[in-house]
């Protein structure tokens, strides 16, 4: 049986690439003798993975990348080694340039697999220090992974056009979302986001929504799950009260039963400036819920079908967006008819379809 090593930052974290991974690991732990390899964990497993897979973590707590660069690349490189890991499968960029510096002196072959958006950098100013590392990034992006993956057909195309070997996968769905009956609370007066608290997700456009929306709609609350940077929250709970939505507009925290949480809710709404492919819509389509979402560069234009299972709208547009909302609020069977379509494109994200098409990609790369 071949051996594969994913590696994420952590495992700690309610997010994206750390669900992930853990998904991942899960759906090829059948084909493959599969290891997790975490730059640090605190302890706590925010997505757990089953008992015989196995764990490699290099530190207790978080470092920046920089303090523990050469370090880390010496102790995943020994790692590689003593356990003859053959392919290296590598989530997002959180883990800086470490993997990059491993596959350099490695016989381990590299699949790199973009999570977010390429052109994210877009909406930061960057310093010369971050422009300076991320264009480092990129270049070794182009020249050291065997494969690249991405999560859509556009950031398919960019690295298609430097004719790097790379391929679009789907993040596979969750099993577990399709293991009970789902019956769409119509009746239901709650909105739902599931959200990483900071800038990416797009706070600022959401609370001036949910200031259109809730002002009018007074018996309906709105709901974020999610935990993040702690000034940015007080940033955010502060907008949230000067825009007088207390305790209407709510900051739950973190939750390890998410999938559940979602029957409660109405509809659910994505605000984000960027994404890769944003796992929680596909949460929430798969929990029957109508969509309104920002139609942004990547992600949900995968996922959401406009005027058939949800509503995309014009990038950081709040009036159209609040518009919509309002629509599907007011509109109790077209919500229905929303809930009812969720289901009709969810095929190509299943673990089944998935699967096959990494075992093909990982078979491929070993044979390079």
């Amino acid at each position: 049986m071949h051996k594969i090593a994913l590696m994420v930052s952590n495992l700690s974290t309610l997010g994206g690439t750390e669900r992930v991974t853990a998904n991942l690991s899960h759906m090829l732990k059948k084909s493959y003798e599969c290891h997790v390899i975490t730059l640090w964990n605190n302890g706590t497993m925010a997505y757990p993975v089953d008992k015989d897979i196995h764990l490699f973590n290099l530190y207790p707590q978080k470092y920046r990348i920089r303090h523990m660069l050469f370090d880390a690349v010496k102790l995943i490189r020994q790692y590689l080694k003593d356990e003859e890991i053959e392919a290296l499968i590598v989530v997002g960029r959180n883990n800086g340039i470490i993997p990059l510096l491993v596959r350099l002196a490695s016989s381990t072959k590299l699949i790199y697999c973009e999570h977010n958006s390429i052109l994210s950098y877009r909406f930061y100013n960057e310093s010369f220090q971050v422009k300076a590392h991320r264009h480092l990034l990129q270049f070794l992006m182009y020249h050291v992974p065997d494969y690249v993956v991405t999560l859509t057909e556009k950031d398919l195309a960019f690295y298609k056009n430097k004719s790097i070997k790379s391929c679009r996968i789907y993040n596979a769905m969750d099993k577990r979302l399709f293991a009970d009956v789902v019956s769409y609370q119509a009746d239901s007066k709650k909105i739902i986001t599931v959200a990483r608290i900071d800038f990416q997700k797009g706070f600022e456009y959401l609370v001036e929504i949910a200031k259109k929306v809730l002002s009018v709609h007074t018996d309906w609350i709105w709901d974020v799950w999610g935990t993040g940077d702690k000034s940015y929250i007080d940033d955010v709970v502060k907008d949230i009260e000067n825009a007088g939505l207390a305790g209407r507009l709510r900051l739950r925290g973190s939750n390890l039963d998410m999938y559940n949480l979602y029957n409660d809710y109405g509809l659910y709404v994505l605000t984000s400036r960027y994404e890769g492919l944003p796992m929680v819509l596909l949460e929430a389509k798969a929990k029957k819920l109508p969509i309104v979402s920002f139609d942004i560069y990547s992600g949900p234009s995968d996922i959401v079908r406009d005027g058939v299972d949800g509503f995309l709208v014009n990038p950081f547009d709040v009036n159209k967006m609040a518009k919509k909302i309002n629509m599907l609020i007011e509109n109790k069977s077209l919500r229905q008819r929303f809930s009812d379509a969720a289901y009709g494109n969810l095929d190509k994200f299943k673990e089944e379809s998935i699967v096959l098409q990494w075992e093909a990609l990982i078979n491929d790369t070993l044979n390079l």
